[in-house]
Formats: structure tokens, sequence, C-alpha cells
């Protein structure tokens, strides 16, 4: 008799601790990627910032075709401030969709690949609309789609650190970086020079890994981490 009821106090044992931990996983794991969720879908404000700017674009794009500004000063000042907030607005439901779909593994592998593919898709697909309405040559359209791709795609990375994370800050200063490095380009475009041709193409290949480098650490007890870019390689893996 003494036996069986020390057989049944260790299935006891045995399933109390199964169940706590069930407990655990299922309410603290579960329910920080409910929470993250929710704030994506809270995180709207930024969207329609984009979209107002968008439209502004839309609205001013034929500006130097009426006289009303210099078609280089527009392309130099305006354009860059107005297409990146276009592809924004692309960038940004992808993005959202996405998220909304992941579990807290995928949360792990994916943090940093998600923001700058959404935005290479949005630039690539830019890029070929703009050469193409534009009547640009096959050569000028591939820089096209080579530069918008890469701004896009720091935006993207920018719009990834809001959403999960509601650094508004990291994203702005990545919005106006790659802002301003599409004015340079844009600015060797109607003065050339080796030096100018330098730096617009120095700035191009750096807006993606400027914005890797500054994205924020999210992690904080077992909730997703995308910042460390040094163990970046851990995220694939695990």
């Amino acid at each position: 008799m003494p036996q069986v009821i020390l057989g049944a106090g260790i299935k006891t044992v045995a399933i109390h601790k199964l169940t706590l931990g069930d407990v655990w996983h299922g309410t603290t794991m579960l329910g920080k990627n409910e929470t993250i969720k929710r704030k994506i879908t809270e995180r709207w404000r930024v969207f329609f910032l984009f979209l107002a700017i968008a439209i502004l674009w839309a609205l001013t794009s034929q500006l130097p075709n009426l006289g009303w500004i210099a078609k280089r000063d527009y392309s130099i000042f305006g354009a860059p401030l107005l297409e990146e907030a276009f592809k924004g607005v692309i960038v940004y439901p992808i993005l959202v969709a996405l998220y909304l779909r992941f579990n807290k593994t995928s949360w792990r592998k994916l943090g940093l690949l998600v923001g700058p593919i959404s935005g290479l898709i949005a630039g690539f697909i830019f890029g070929i609309l703009e050469g193409v309405l534009q009547g640009e040559s096959i050569q000028n359209i591939l820089s096209a789609v080579v530069t918008h791709s890469f701004w896009a795609a720091a935006v993207g990375i920018g719009i990834s650190s809001y959403l999960l994370a509601g650094k508004k800050g990291h994203l702005i200063g990545i919005y106006f970086m790659v802002v301003f490095a599409h004015g340079i380009w844009n600015y060797n475009t109607y003065h050339p020079s080796a030096l100018a041709h330098l730096i617009a193409t120095a700035l191009v290949l750096l807006v993606i890994p400027i914005a890797l480098l500054t994205y924020p650490k999210i992690h904080k007890g077992g909730s997703p981490c995308f910042g460390d870019v040094m163990g970046f390689t851990n995220y694939l893996i695990i």
C-alpha cells in the first residue's frame, strides 16, 4: 500500500511540473507575441503621414512641366522626400500583413530580413515604373531599379523597427538619411563629377548597412531580437 501511494505521489509531481511549464509557455511566450501583434495593429500614424506625403508627390510631380519650379531643383530637393514616402506606403501594409502572421520562431529568424526584402520589392517595382513612364533607356532603368531598391530597403528597415518596437526616431532618421542620399544621387545627375559620383555611389551602398547597424534591440526576456547584427547568423540557424 505505501508503494502505491509513493508511486502516485511521484506521478502527481511530474504532471504538476509539466502543467506549470505548459502554462508558462502558453501565457508568457504567447502573450508577448500577441502584445507585439496588437502594437503593430495600433501603429498606423506613420503610414498615414507617408500617405499624405505621397499624395503631395502626386499633386506636385507636374510642377516642373508647368514651369513653376526648375526640374533640377525639384529632382534634388522635392522628389527624394516625396518618392521615399511613396515607397513607404507600399512597404508599410506588406510588413503589417507579414508580421501579423509570424509566430515566435519566425520573429527570430526573419526579423532583420522582412523589412529590407519588402523594401527591395517596392523599390524594384517603383524603379521599373518610373523608368518606363519616363521613357528611359534600359541602362537608366536598371540603374533606377538598383538605387530605388537600396533606398526602399533602408526605409523598410526603419518601418520594421517602428512596427516592432515603436522606434519612431529610428524610422525618421533612416528616412531622412535615404532622402539625403537620394538627393545627392540626383545632384550628381545634373552636376556630374568624379567626386559627386563617388559620394553618391557610396551613399547608395551604405544606407542598408547603416540602417541595420542602428537597428534597435527589441529583445528582452525572450521577446524578439533583431538588433544584434553581429549575431545575425545565429537567428537564421536557431
